[in-house]
């Protein structure tokens, strides 16, 4: 995490410093770096996924020779191995880029095709090589399946009442969703201002040296936002934010006789987030140690761990049906080849099925159950709730051993 954060931030500076100077540069990065990377500390694939395609951005804008070009493709194509769907769209957003620049600078068509080309081949050779060994094991059918079929399937749900948010909105919990709504707002206003603004003003000296990068991370953000919008997720929304913080900066930095009171402003948002947001890491945690080492946790997950550190071993079999999150800090091995169980079709009959039979195969000594599991979603549908047959396996060969706090339940086997 530590160095996830370090590599994002060093990219962000060094982005925005290519048309903004060093201070306005510095509070975009700290703005990024309290208001998104400090909110999240979640080392998720979109983090690297996302740092591959500013990798590539990064590249574009040193220069359009050939050989940026090309490794800005092997990024892309990186970032597509980690979140199949962010290269394709980032892809998108830079082939429009190099050919809007291409025609600024009056190249011919014959060396537009060429970059366009050497990007697109780059990027799938990339994605090629790094997926071979799954194409070797499992073969190219399968792996379409899981990778582009399953995907538009089931996660292709647009926007709901919820909007992504962690919560539903109200005006009671408003400054709780305060900041999420910021962020949704601001990418949006961001991409389009900024265009317009570089647009219009193309001409002026002081402008065009921005020019360049405020349209390649316009468009970029905009594809980046087209893609998540097939599923809208509040964690989703802010790890493809970075363009937007960095045009927010520029824009209101570009105040005039006032930009000095506006950096100071930017300042003391970004200050204002971190004191009560580092306070909050560090207070109401229970140290304690564990297989993977000293920690420090909530006192609802310390419930959890505390139990089943006394009663399981390193290497030991368990079960976590709905969410992985104890495996790696006590060094448990999950039997079952799904992370973890969805009440939705996510988990068809066939993988509850094959899941009974692995956790009978590997005679699992304890299940981490959640209760919700027993009934369908109701934003889904009933008939797409599949665990009935996995919660009548759990009663008949298991019996509850323990309740937490949060209705968390462990079964031990009978």
């Amino acid at each position: 995490m530590l160095a996830l954060g370090v590599a994002l931030c060093w990219l962000c500076f060094r982005i925005a410093n290519t048309f903004m100077q060093g201070e306005a540069a510095l509070s975009a990065t700290a703005m990024f770096l309290v208001a998104v990377y400090g909110k999240l500390l979640n080392g998720t694939h979109h983090w690297f996924s996302v740092l591959a395609v500013l990798g590539a951005v990064a590249l574009v804008l040193s220069g359009s020779e050939m050989r940026r070009i090309a490794g800005a493709g092997v990024l892309l194509g990186v970032a597509s191995f980690f979140t199949q769907t962010r290269g394709p769209f980032a892809l998108l957003g830079i082939c429009i880029f190099l050919l809007w620049d291409g025609r600024r600078n009056r190249e011919p068509w014959p060396q537009l095709l060429r970059t366009q080309v050497l990007i697109v081949l780059c990027f799938f050779g990339a994605l090629f090589l790094l997926c071979l060994p799954y194409i070797a094991t499992t073969g190219i059918a399968k792996l379409w399946y899981f990778q582009i079929t399953y995907v538009r399937t089931h996660y292709v749900t647009g926007l709901d009442a919820s909007m992504g948010l962690p919560e539903l909105p109200s005006w009671r919990r408003l400054p709780f969703v305060a900041q999420y709504f910021l962020i949704y707002l601001l990418l949006r206003i961001d991409y389009a201002l900024s265009l317009y603004r570089c647009l219009r003003e193309r001409n002026r000296r002081a402008i065009s040296r921005s020019c360049r990068p405020v349209a390649l991370l316009s468009l970029v953000g905009v594809c980046l936002l087209a893609e998540i919008a097939f599923n809208v997720n509040w964690l989703r929304v802010f790890v493809v934010s970075m363009p937007g913080i960095v045009l927010l900066s520029w824009v209101v930095l570009g105040a005039g006789k006032h930009r000095r009171y506006v950096l100071a402003l930017l300042w003391a948002v970004v200050v204002g987030l971190a004191v009560p947001q580092t306070f909050a890491r560090h207070t109401h945690r229970v140290l304690m140690t564990l297989p993977s080492g000293r920690t420090a946790v909530k006192p609802q997950a310390f419930e959890k761990l505390d139990w089943l550190v006394t009663h399981t071993k390193p290497e030991d079999r368990f079960f976590e049906a709905a969410w992985p999150n104890f495996y790696l800090p006590l060094h448990l091995r999950n039997p079952v080849f799904l992370d973890l169980l969805e009440r939705s079709a996510l988990t068809s009959p066939q993988y509850v099925a094959l899941s009974i039979r692995q956790l009978e195969g590997s005679q699992t000594h304890y299940v981490l159950w959640a209760p919700r599991l027993d009934f369908p979603d109701l934003l889904n549908g009933g008939e797409q709730y599949h665990l009935g047959i996995f919660r009548d396996y759990l009663r008949s060969h298991y019996h509850r051993v323990r309740s937490f706090s949060d209705q968390d339940e462990v079964w031990e086997r009978n």
